[in-house]
Parts: C-alpha cells; sequence; structure tokens
C-alpha cells in the first residue's frame, strides 16, 4: 500500500473506532458493504450533483454514522452523526452548500446533495458509514462540466503571411475544451496556435487562431467541444476576398532583380576593395621611392662636401709646398755667387732639404691618391644607386594605372682635376711622387 492509502485507511480506523464521534447503542451489529454509484456522476456547473451510497444487504442507517469526503484531501464534506447533520468539521468551500438526503435511510440508502456546483467540486469522494462495530465505505466520482460564458467569438483581425488572421475565443469553460477549425467542407485545419489559461475558479479561457490562406474557402468555423458532456459549441465567420491581400505583378520581377542587386553590389565592393589595395600598395612604393631619393640626395651632399673638404686640404698643401720651394730657390741663389765659408755646410744640407722635401711630397701624393681613390668609390656607389633608382621608376611607370609617367631624374656629377703646376719638377721613373732637384737628384 501507499503512503496515501496508509494514510487514508488510519482516519478511516479512527472514524470506526470512534476517535470522530461514537454512535449511539442499539445500533445493528450485522455486517454489511457499503454500495456507490456505478460510474462516475456527471455535473454541469451551476447545478445541483448527488453523491448516493447504499447499503448490502438492505438495513436501516438511521442510526449510522455517514461520512463523505475528499479521497485526495480526507477533509469532510458532509456529516451526519446521532441523528442529525454536523457542519463544524466541513470544508469551507462547502459551507451551506451540502444537505442530507435521508428519506430512504430506513431502507439504507442515503446521498448528500451538493448544491450549485463549481468547476472545484470535480475529483473523487469516500462515502463512510459505521454502526459502532463494523464500518465501511465506497468510492464515488464527480465530474463536473459546462460553461458559463457565452458561445465563441469569432473575429477577423487582418491580413498576415500572404492570408488573413482569424481569432477565436471561448471563456469559463470547464473541464478544458477542446477546439477545431473546419471550413465549409467539414474538412478540419490542423495549423494553428492556441493559447489557454485558468483563473481562481478553476474555469478555463481559451484563444485559438488561424491563419486562412485561400481566398476561395468563404467561411471558417470554430468549434468548442466539452469532452465530458459531449457537447459542441460552433461558430461560423464568412471572410469577403477583399480582405485577402492581392499578390502584386512586380512580386517576381523584385524576387528576381533582388538577388541580381545583391550579386552586383557584391561585385562593385569586392572591385572597389581590389582597386583600394592596389592604389595603397602603390602609394607605399612611391613612398619609398621618394626615402631612396632622399637618401641619395643626401648621399650626394655629403660626397660634394668631403670632395671640396679634400680640394681645399691638397690646395692648401700645394700651396705651402710652392712657397716652400720659392724660398728655398731664392735662399740659394743668394749664397750661391760669393764664396762663403758656409757653402759646404749648405750644400751637404741642402739634399738633405731635398730629401726631406720630396719625401713629403710622396707621402702628400700617397694620401692624395687614397683619397681620389676613395672619392671614385663613392661616385661609383652613388651611380649604382642612380642605376638602381631608373630600373624602380622605369618599373612603377610600367605597372602605373592613373598617372602616365614620372619625370626623370638626372644627375650631374663632377670630376676634380687638379691641371699640372709647369712649376712642379715632374716625378722621376719608378718614383710614386714629384721630386724637387735637378737631373742629378735621387727619388724616394
Amino acid at each position: 500500500m501507499t503512503l496515501e492509502e496508509n494514510e487514508l485507511e488510519e482516519v478511516r480506523l479512527e472514524v470506526g473506532q470512534g476517535t470522530i464521534g461514537q454512535l449511539p447503542p442499539g445500533g445493528s451489529q450485522e455486517r454489511f458493504r457499503v454500495l456507490g454509484p456505478p460510474g462516475p456522476i456527471v455535473a454541469e456547473l451551476g447545478e445541483d450533483a448527488t453523491l448516493p451510497c447504499s447499503l448490502y444487504p438492505v438495513m436501516s442507517a438511521e442510526n449510522m454514522e455517514l461520512r463523505w469526503f475528499r479521497s485526495n484531501t480526507l477533509e469532510s464534506v458532509f456529516t451526519y452523526q446521532d441523528g442529525q447533520e454536523r457542519h463544524e468539521e466541513l470544508m469551507a468551500q462547502y459551507a451551506g452548500r451540502t444537505s442530507l438526503v435521508g428519506e430512504f435511510l430506513s431502507n439504507g440508502e442515503a446521498a448528500v446533495l451538493i448544491h450549485r456546483v463549481q468547476a472545484t467540486d470535480n475529483g473523487l469522494y469516500t462515502c463512510f458509514f459505521s454502526n459502532g462495530v463494523f464500518r465501511e465505505q465506497a468510492s464515488l466520482e464527480l465530474q463536473v462540466a459546462g460553461w458559463c460564458g457565452l458561445c465563441p467569438q469569432v473575429h477577423i483581425m487582418g491580413p498576415e503571411e500572404d492570408g488573413v488572421r482569424v481569432v477565436c475565443t471561448a471563456s469559463d469553460w470547464f473541464p478544458e475544451p477542446q477546439v477545431q477549425w473546419r471550413d465549409p467542407q467539414a474538412e478540419q485545419f490542423l495549423e494553428f496556435s492556441k493559447v489557454q489559461a485558468q483563473d481562481t475558479e478553476g474555469l478555463f479561457s481559451v484563444e485559438a487562431a488561424l491563419v486562412v490562406r485561400d481566398s476561395s474557402a468563404g467561411s471558417v468555423t470554430c468549434s468548442i467541444y466539452n469532452p465530458v458532456l459531449r457537447q459542441e459549441k460552433a461558430m461560423a465567420i464568412v471572410i469577403p476576398e477583399p480582405f485577402f491581400p492581392r499578390s502584386s505583378p512586380w512580386k517576381p520581377v523584385f524576387l528576381v532583380s533582388l538577388p541580381l542587386t545583391l550579386l552586383l553590389l557584391l561585385g562593385a565592393a569586392c572591385y572597389t576593395r581590389r582597386e583600394h589595395s592596389t592604389l595603397m600598395r602603390e602609394l607605399k612604393e612611391q613612398g619609398n621611392l621618394h626615402q631612396a631619393k632622399e637618401k641619395d640626395r643626401q648621399t650626394k651632399e655629403e660626397a660634394l662636401k668631403d670632395t671640396d673638404e679634400l680640394q681645399a686640404i691638397l690646395d692648401q698643401r700645394k700651396a705651402a709646398y710652392l712657397a716652400a720651394w720659392r724660398k728655398a730657390q731664392m735662399y740659394a741663389e743668394s749664397f750661391f755667387p760669393w764664396a762663403s765659408p758656409w757653402k759646404p755646410a749648405f750644400l751637404v744640407s741642402l739634399p738633405l732639404l731635398l730629401q726631406l722635401l720630396l719625401g713629403a711630397a710622396c707621402y702628400t701624393q700617397r694620401e692624395h691618391s687614397t683619397w681620389m681613390r676613395e672619392l671614385q668609390e663613392q661616385r661609383n656607389l652613388h651611380q649604382a644607386k642612380e642605376e638602381d633608382r631608373q630600373n624602380k621608376e622605369e618599373t612603377l611607370r610600367t605597372q602605373s594605372i592613373d598617372t602616365s609617367g614620372s619625370s626623370s631624374v638626372h644627375a650631374l656629377h663632377g670630376v676634380l682635376v687638379l691641371p699640372p703646376d709647369p712649376s712642379l719638377p715632374q716625378p722621376c721613373s719608378g718614383c710614386p711622387g714629384p721630386h724637387m732637384g735637378h737631373q742629378s737628384s735621387s727619388c724616394c
């Protein structure tokens, strides 16, 4: 047995043992059974319902304790004890609504009458009989059904989804009603939406919406069916053809042109993106070319500056050597015409002085050669960069779409060559630099 059945059995034992109330003496000591109706009792909302029970074998129930209570909550619906009705333990919802039909108590038949049946009265009941010695009970079911409102209301909401939206509403029904939509040929519409709600009194309200897409249907019928009473309430509505949205002749054209327009927009977006990428790449290459030109210009300016500095140093040293050479000639001519005791010393020191001057000239010539070689390497490097720049410009001119070309940049390079000075002695055979002396002077 389940827990609920055990609790119900304990309550029933308490009732039979006189815990709820003692039966008066003198009751029948014969064993009996309690019989209920063979099927459920159907009652409509607002009407009266009778819950009958009887004893077998037939015997008087006038001196017995009789109780009717809800099977699920064990709360009292009606109590008959000591030959009179007891109202102390009744449920609040049954106060003033129950009474005993006792005309046939002497024949073992008793019934409770529930007045003004409500939706909350629906459910299982138990009738309990006890004579102080024996106690028996029987179960019975009360099915409440009906409606308190009007017939279903049907109205047109308007066009929706290439059709007309029709709504059917019904309120205050019990139990939950079944909704059907039918066309004039009694064919059911299977696709429709339904929303239902239950109020505090247990009554149901339902709203069903149908979208009619066939303009030739003419009318539709909403049917509300009560499964307990097996009764149906229906309401039909005529849908005029002007209510249906008309199909536009431009709709197929729009459905065809829309994908084409989207494809054109997508192609234009791809082309614009590609052109933008190409333009940005060309701008970047032009920026890199401009930076390369700026670096070449700076390198050229630095090379010219170094050349000017070297030329200035060479001019200064050349002037110093020429001045020293003239001074040595003048000094020798002033001493040679006269005989002097310093002549031997001069003749000895003069070759030494000439050798010193010749060594200085050789060193200067070697330095000048080194500088000129470095200058020549810088010029070659600059010329290679200039050729590379011209090749890049030619490549960009070929690849460019919007620009017709760019002007060529020509660089002019000057070569600074020192003219030979006739006043300086020519270098000896096999000597890297000039010598300052007579034909008999030796090279470095």
